[in-house]
Formats: C-alpha cells, structure tokens, sequence
C-alpha cells in the first residue's frame, strides 16, 4: 500500500502531466493502478506504455515507470542485491530528469534517485568479501553514478578512496588468517587503487606499510632453533626485503601525520628489524613524545 505523501507526489506530477497523458492513456492506467497498490498490473500496463513513442518522449511517462519500479524494489526487494526493479528505476528516472528541461519535477525525481544510490552503497559495503568483491565494486559505481546525478558537490574521489581502503583493509584481514597469495593480491590491487587518487593518503601508506611489516614479523616467528642454518639465511632475507618495502610508505605516512603514533611505532619496528638501532631509537623517543 502507498503512503499519502506518495500520492500526494504522484497526484501533484499527473496535474502538471495532464493534456500530454491524457494522449497516452496505458501512462494513466499505469499512474491509477500504482495508486491503487496494484504493483504488478502498473508494472505490465507501464512496460507496455512506454513502447509506445509519445510515451517515451514525455518525462511524466519515465517518472511514472521510475516510480512504479522503485516501489516494486521498495516492497519487496530490498534483500535482493541484484534487483533487476532498482536498476530500471534508476534508468527510467535517470532519462526523466534528462527530459524534464523546465524542472519540473526534477527535485522529487532527484530525491527518488538518491534513495536508490544510497541502496546500491549499502549493498556494495554488504557485499565486501572474498566471494562478492567483484558484485561489490559493481555495486559501488552503480552508486557513483547515480549520486553524481543526484547530489551536487558530491565528492566522487573522497567515496573512491573511502570505498577502496575498506575492501583492502578486510582482504588484509583475511591474508593475515590465511596467508593466501591470491588474498595479498586484492589488498595491494585496492591500497594501489587508493594511492591512485590520491598518493598522499597516509591510511592508504600505513596500511601498505603495515601489510609488509606485519608479513616480515610472520616469518621472524617462524624461525625457531630447529630450522637449519641455509633455511635461515633464507627466511631473514625474506623478512628483510619485507620490512624494506615497507620503510618507504611508513616513512611518507610518516611525512604527511608526523604525530601519528601508530606509524612513528612501525617505524620503530621496521628499523629495529632492519638492525638500525640509532633510527629505532628516535622514532621511539618520538613514540614516547607524542603522548596519548
């Protein structure tokens, strides 16, 4: 069942339509079943409307198809991070506002959209894992797309970077627990897609930092006194490389928050893993100046 502010909205967007509609009347049985709560006949009788030329060339007719479809996704797909009715709305009330040169009804079309977009950023963040990254990302330029339309001033690269850094911090959470090369892959695919745009990042730096930091201590606590001395050299030579990989980004995380406590502390790690004791002691005693 619709809400009275819906109809309310519909009702005001059938007066502004009136002579047009009148000319298309499927578009108006469509708008009379919507408002009777029969979704799946406005649904039938919209799709078939909108075949019809002078139905496609009006942006009332969009609205009433991007609105029906909106309520379909609302009602009973909001689980469904595929939903097929969610993506139709947000096309036919892409091409709406596209036609709606006077302004019309753009403001109420602008608020149906970012409904939309902010669904598609809910199911993008729900679908951040190793199975359904690849949805995931889909999900978020979906997101993108329809918040740029919808949102002035909207701030593409901040959500990018925001987006990237979240998805690489839970793959850097499942490398740790299984050690998978495929894993260490994607958590440097998206630290990179941050340092991208923008390579001044100290989040990005750090937890790029911290990924081969944090691999180099792994191998140190692999070494035990049954490993034999050629196996040895092996794995401190791997470690070694690790924590050199990982001085330059904790160094220019370092440049950009030098009060940051947790990167003066890996720097701390990194040189005294290295054996460079004078280094180590000065980011310990910066450690210890910056307090709380």
């Amino acid at each position: 069942m619709l809400k009275c502010k819906t109809y309310h909205m519909l009702i005001g967007l059938m007066m502004l339509a009136g002579i047009s509609l009148a000319q298309t009347s499927k578009v108006q049985r469509a708008y009379e079943l919507v408002q009777q709560g029969k979704l799946d006949s406005a649904k039938m009788v919209i799709d078939d409307a909108m075949l019809e030329p002078d139905a496609a060339k009006e942006y009332q007719s969009w609205y009433i198809m991007g609105f029906i479809y909106k309520e379909i996704y609302k009602q009973r797909e909001t689980s469904n991070v595929k939903s097929s009715a969610r993506d139709i709305a947000v096309q036919a009330l892409t091409k709406a506002v596209e036609l709606d040169v006077q302004k019309e009804q753009t403001a109420n079309m602008m608020q149906n959209l970012k409904y939309l977009g902010s669904k598609y950023n809910n199911d993008a963040i729900r679908t951040m894992d190793t199975v359904n990254y690849i949805l995931s990302g889909e999900l978020f330029e979906k997101y993108i797309k329809t918040y740029k339309l919808c949102e002035p001033g909207f701030n593409e690269i901040s959500k990018r970077i925001e987006y990237y850094l979240a998805i690489s911090y839970k793959f850097q959470g499942y490398f740790e627990e299984t050690n998978s090369t495929n894993i260490l892959k994607l958590t440097e695919t998206y630290l990179n897609k941050a340092l991208a745009h923008d390579p001044n990042s100290p989040t990005a730096n750090k937890n790029f930092a911290l990924l081969y930091y944090n691999m180099g201590v792994t191998i140190i606590k692999k070494m035990d006194y049954d490993v034999d001395l050629e196996q040895l050299y092996i794995l401190q030579d791997h470690a070694t490389k690790l924590f050199k990989q990982a001085e330059p980004f904790m160094l220019k995380a370092h440049g950009i928050s030098p009060k940051d406590k947790t990167i003066l502390e890996g720097l701390q790690g990194i040189y005294y893993q290295l054996n460079d004791t004078e280094k180590s002691n000065l980011y310990k005693k910066k450690f210890e100046e910056a307090g709380n």
